[in-house]
Formats: structure tokens, C-alpha cells, sequence
């Protein structure tokens, strides 16, 4: 019930055309809960609505999928660009590799180097894209761990790929 009164108080005060009753309405007579809401988490990033979905997009992660469908991922991205990535760093390991998004490898790396995983972080950041917006701060990380490991010669190159 509280799930409901969330998703439809969140939709009413949204003014745009897409976020709208007849679609909230729309939303919520669909028959699969996770289906339902994929559907509200997709228009409200969509929509830029990116705090209202935030919450609901944790518990997307943590209750309802195995893996996420592309779309899904692409607006998880888009919604960690505009809220942080602080909001998902909390989520344990088995939520955060269902997405395959570089931002999220980005966070999976951070959350090895914490644990001092060093070689696991290391994986993650060396499948990030280089044309990603977070490809700049995954060499950054890179060069760091290399120069904590005492691999010096390696963490500069890094530090320069990471400048240029």
C-alpha cells in the first residue's frame, strides 16, 4: 500500500506530460510488480525526475531482477550521473553485478579498493570504456592502486593516460 501511495503521490506532483495520471494509472494496471516498476523508474529518469526514482530504483535493484534489461541499465547510468554514486556504494556486491554499465563497474571497483581487493578493482576499471565519462576517474583509481601496491613506473603512465 505504501509502495502504491509513493509511486502515485511521486507521479502527481511531476509536471510533466509523461509522468502523468492516465500513465500512472496505465503503470499500475500491468500485471508483473517488477514490470510495474521498471515502467515508473524508466519515465521518471526519463522525465529527469532523478531523486523520485532513486529510491525506487534501490529497490528495483535489490528485490526483483537478476540481471537488467538495457534500457533499464542505460537509465541507471543516466540516474547515478545526476544523484552521485555515493546513493549506491551502500548496496551489497550481489545488487551492484547485475548491471553492466561502466558506471557501475566503477563502483564496484571503489568498493574493492576499499576492501583492499586490489586486483578485483583492477578488472573493473579495465573494462570501462574510454569514450565513458567515468573513463578519466577509473585511470585515476587505477594509477592510485598501482601506486599504493608500490608499482610506481605503472601508476604514473596511468596518472598521464588519466591527464590526457
Amino acid at each position: 500500500m505504501f509502495f502504491r501511495l509513493a509511486i502515485i503521490s511521486t507521479l502527481l506532483w511531476a509536471q510533466s506530460g509523461l509522468a502523468s495520471w492516465n500513465n500512472a494509472q496505465r503503470i499500475f494496471e500491468s500485471k508483473s510488480s517488477s514490470s510495474r516498476l521498471k515502467k515508473v523508474i524508466n519515465e521518471l529518469i526519463e522525465g529527469g525526475y532523478y531523486f523520485s526514482a532513486l529510491p525506487l530504483m534501490k529497490e528495483y535493484l535489490t528485490s526483483y531482477t537478476k540481471n537488467i534489461d538495457n534500457k533499464t541499465d542505460r537509465n541507471l547510468s543516466k540516474l547515478i550521473s545526476a544523484v552521485g554514486i555515493k546513493q549506491f556504494e551502500t548496496l551489497p556486491y550481489r545488487f551492484l553485478v547485475r548491471s553492466r554499465s561502466n558506471t557501475m563497474r566503477y563502483i564496484l571497483a571503489k568498493k574493492h579498493m576499499r576492501d583492499k581487493n586490489y586486483a578485483k578493482a583492477i578488472s573493473y576499471l579495465d573494462n570501462i570504456t574510454h569514450n565513458h565519462p567515468t573513463y578519466a576517474f577509473a585511470k585515476n583509481m587505477q594509477a592510485t592502486i598501482n601506486s599504493m601496491v608500490g608499482n610506481y613506473s605503472e601508476a604514473k603512465n596511468l596518472f598521464s593516460e588519466c591527464i590526457s
